[in-house]
């Protein structure tokens, strides 16, 4: 199991009030609540089905219910690094896939990976650089790549590409930091 070290200490940086917190609590206590009903009442339907197309109602719903309850998560997730300082410095990408995207019917988070994704040619070394949790790395770029070296200076964007995109991902910070390395300036 990977660390959660920095989320840890980023969430103990930021304060809610405990009426703000009751209130959080209480909103997600309800929408789950109606969620696990719902996809209970999916469970029983699929065990009790006797043919294929009452099975599949019941998987239809099954569905609805979890996308719904990504939904209702993400919000809250979004709510939480965003409405409550300090603010990330880097957007967790499931927010947008699960809540954006949905909620707001918004593509704009998107749109830069999938042109910087048709400009790669295939088989080409990528430097991606303020790459926050790997995920445009992940789904946009390495198909394309030969190698990806995707570098993020917050080391609680690392830990979470470490923990939701590949266990392969190596925190450079401690190789990096310590080493001389000279500086290119463009001509001016």
């Amino acid at each position: 199991m990977t660390s959660t070290q920095q989320r840890d200490l980023w969430a103990a940086s930021k304060h809610l009030s405990p009426k703000d917190l009751g209130e959080q609590k209480n909103s997600l206590a309800h929408a789950t609540e109606l969620m696990f009903r719902q996809l209970n009442r999916a469970k029983h339907d699929a065990l009790a089905a006797t043919n294929f197309q009452s099975f599949y109602a019941a998987v239809d719903e099954f569905a609805l219910a979890s996308r719904q309850m990504a939904y209702v998560a993400h919000a809250t997730k979004s709510q939480c690094d965003w409405g409550v300082p300090p603010v990330p410095e880097f957007q967790d990408q499931f927010i947008n896939q699960f809540f954006v995207l949905h909620g707001y019917n918004r593509t704009f988070w998107l749109e830069g990976a999938v042109f910087c994704g048709l400009g790669i040619e295939p088989g080409k070394r990528i430097l991606e650089l303020c790459c926050g949790m790997g995920w445009y790395t992940n789904y946009f770029y390495s198909p394309f790549a030969s190698e990806i070296i995707a570098v993020d200076f917050d080391p609680r964007a690392i830990e979470m590409a470490q923990r939701f995109i590949s266990n392969q991902i190596s925190n450079m910070r401690s190789w990096i930091f310590g080493r001389n390395f000279q500086v290119a300036n463009s001509p001016t």
